[in-house]
């Protein structure tokens, strides 16, 4: 776009870098960028994170926001990204190519029942000194979530809520006879009610301790019910979820968790090993190569199967989605322009399997 430069540098934020466009001296619009690599597929994407896109007020339907994504995009591929990912409002980044991956889940539970819970570890107050635990603790329980952003325990900075940094505020830890850190529970601090966000633990008897001390918080704060904000079958929610609850389960369209692939090659080439395992497991007849075409181009996954070569056409924004679960293959055959005949719905079903991507409350941004 004539007359906009861009310009970057460090955030005071922690991790985070600016980028912002300017016309004629005046600044037009901003955003923060960040590393926050995802999983998939037994996989780590390199995956960027882009957060508070803004346009300043008079400068606002001139396309600038479109011209600085453009930008970031270009600026993440010559780094090396694969995907980028955003939390995005409804009806805004698609246009960018980028596709809802995630649900968001609350598996909601009444407190006199989580109080029921028998628990014989002892919970206190996190320090940052245990933030490198409870990021390897997270990374074990959710090694297979696909969409979770995995921790680095050397430089984690512990809970966030956005754009602000909470650190340990919330944050507990619960260790067993011998003092050993065996799980932990983070509990949204400004929240009216009892909310949890996060959870884990070394082995699944940790988790009664876990609800718990959420029960006697949820009682402190006259909560009648808790909300435990978590996948319901990973972790401390696939616990949550064997008891009496009720589980609200949303699935934006196009809002939401959102991924857009950058690096097309990249990514199919890191989940190939699973896609091959996956086609060998299958006891259909599926191909012996697989052709990828989008408007990224065309990526050739090695498949080994005993079936000719076969060559699947659709927009990127859907191989998204089927990449990360959230739509199936029979849905995306139904999808206009997505090019899947109907004989390959099965094995396409097996290596690309319907699931629920899931980003945790403390990793978004």
């Amino acid at each position: 776009m004539s007359g906009l430069r861009f310009h970057q540098a460090p955030s005071p934020k922690p991790g985070r870098t600016d980028i912002w466009a300017e016309r004629d001296g005046e600044l037009v619009c901003s955003l923060e960028v960040m590393a926050a690599p995802v999983r998939l597929a037994g996989a780590t994407l390199r995956t960027a994170g882009i957060a508070n896109v803004f346009t300043e007020e008079g400068h606002r339907r001139r396309g600038y926001a479109s011209a600085l994504m453009a930008h970031v995009h270009e600026v993440l591929v010559d780094a090396g990204y694969s995907t980028v990912a955003l939390f995005g409002i409804p009806g805004f980044y698609g246009q960018f190519g980028y596709a809802t991956i995630g649900c968001d889940f609350a598996l909601e539970v009444d407190t006199d029942v989580a109080a029921q819970a028998v628990g014989g570890h002892r919970l206190r107050l996190a320090t940052a000194a245990d933030l490198p635990e409870v990021a390897e603790m997270y990374n074990a329980v959710n090694a297979d979530l696909d969409g979770s952003v995995v921790r680095d325990p050397a430089d984690w900075i512990g809970l966030r809520h956005g754009s602000t940094i909470l650190g340990t505020t919330g944050l507990w830890i619960a260790e067993d006879a011998a003092g050993e850190s065996v799980g932990y529970l983070a509990l949204r601090e400004d929240a009216g009610g009892a909310e949890a966000i996060d959870g884990g633990f070394t082995e699944s008897a940790v988790a009664p301790s876990l609800v718990a001390h959420a029960a006697a918080e949820a009682v402190k704060r006259q909560a009648s019910t808790i909300r435990f904000e978590l996948h319901p079958e990973f972790g401390l929610g696939s616990h949550v979820r064997r008891m009496e609850c009720r589980l609200e389960s949303i699935r934006p369209l196009d809002a939401g968790y959102m991924l857009c692939l950058l690096d097309q090659d990249s990514v199919l080439g890191a989940i190939e090993p699973a896609l091959r395992a996956r086609a060998v497991a299958h006891g259909l007849r599926a191909p012996s190569r697989l052709r990828i075409t989008t408007a990224l181009g065309t990526t050739a996954v090695e498949l080994g199967g005993p079936g000719p070569e076969r060559t699947l056409t659709l927009p990127h924004e859907r191989l998204t989605q089927l990449l990360f679960g959230y739509w199936s293959a029979a849905e995306v055959a139904e999808v206009e322009r997505a090019g899947i005949a109907q004989e390959d719905v099965p094995w396409l079903t097996a290596l690309f399997p319907r699931g629920d991507a899931y980003c945790y409350e403390p990793d978004r941004y």
